[in-house]
């Protein structure tokens, strides 16, 4: 090999260790480490699941690491976003805080959280007429971040109405891997995208990357796929005598129990991680078998400046 290549391979190396950006998940992490610079992520799970309360919650924890983002939605407001960072962050009832049924120092608390957010840090980007692909381009100039979250595939829209809907998710996903490939940007991009409905046909229940429902050229480009499962959710409307039947069957999900498949890891490994999900506090930790869920949630920090 000559010096110029291996110095390419170095250099390659360098870059993957110092953008790694870790879920903050020993199961997670030890799959695939982390989003990197050049890495288009996809994180996919069926209506309700929790793709945003997941995303709103990593970003949290990529945050405490003293990374730059921007979060392109347009399916919910910059202020819903704030009120379900602000529970994750703060432990409280997601809710209760939409409500204003906090107590009164706890009030202050969240009023404290949303004047010292760091929108520098944050940048969050409400989309009302939708999300384009030239748009994330230009913003990316403009800020620099580290990390791009597209919230999500379903709400893209094509500046020509008359085109196909696969292909404009398509040229979408296509697009914004470009700019993630681009030697010249260091910057990682999660997409967000729906399930098909099909999983629940295959003999364990679990998604796969083919019930992936937006676009096969996300399950192309992606350099890691992950897939939200939360077995209660499917669960919970089931009659008594069917739920009845699957814990006969070992097969009842508890309803803090939430699954992250890593259904392709070009730079790691597929496998599944288990995770303690609060979806009132928007937030998910390791699974500890015995464990209480409330013992098993670590508090998040709450100064931005002393993680």
């Amino acid at each position: 090999m000559s010096e110029e290549a291996a110095g390419k391979v170095i250099e390659s190396i360098d870059t993957y260790v110092r953008t790694c950006s870790p879920f903050g998940i020993p199961g997670i992490d030890g799959l695939i480490g982390g989003i990197h610079a050049h890495e288009l992520m996809s994180i996919s799970g069926r209506e309700g699941v929790g793709k945003t309360s997941f995303s709103l919650w990593c970003c949290n924890q990529w945050l405490n690491q003293g990374k730059r983002i921007m979060y392109f939605t347009n399916e919910q407001t910059q202020e819903e976003l704030l009120k379900i960072l602000a529970a994750n962050k703060l432990r409280l009832d997601s809710i209760a805080i939409r409500n204003k049924k906090v107590s009164e120092a706890d009030w202050k608390r969240c009023v404290q959280y949303w004047r010292d957010f760091p929108s520098d840090k944050f940048l969050i980007l409400d989309q009302k007429q939708g999300v384009h692909a030239t748009s994330i381009q230009a913003h990316y100039l403009q800020h620099k971040p580290d990390i791009i979250v597209v919230d999500n595939l379903n709400q893209i829209n094509s500046e020509d109405p008359r085109e196909p809907r696969p292909l404009v998710i398509k040229k979408f996903v296509e697009d914004v891997h470009s700019i993630v490939k681009n030697k010249k940007h260091e910057v990682g991009a999660v997409l967000l995208s729906h399930l098909n409905a099909e999983y629940k046909k295959n003999r364990d229940g679990r998604p796969d990357i083919n019930n992936i429902a937006e676009s096969a050229a996300l399950r192309r480009e992606a350099h890691t796929s992950l897939l939200l499962h939360w077995g209660w959710y499917d669960q919970h409307g089931l009659s008594d005598e069917e739920k009845h039947k699957l814990m006969e069957d070992n097969k009842l999900f508890p309803e803090n129990l939430y699954l992250v498949i890593v259904a392709k890891a070009r730079n790691g490994k597929p496998g599944v991680s288990k995770l303690n999900v609060d979806m009132k506090f928007g937030s998910f930790s390791e699974w500890i078998e015995g464990v209480q869920p409330s013992e098993q949630v670590k508090e998040q920090p709450e100064s931005w400046d002393n993680p």
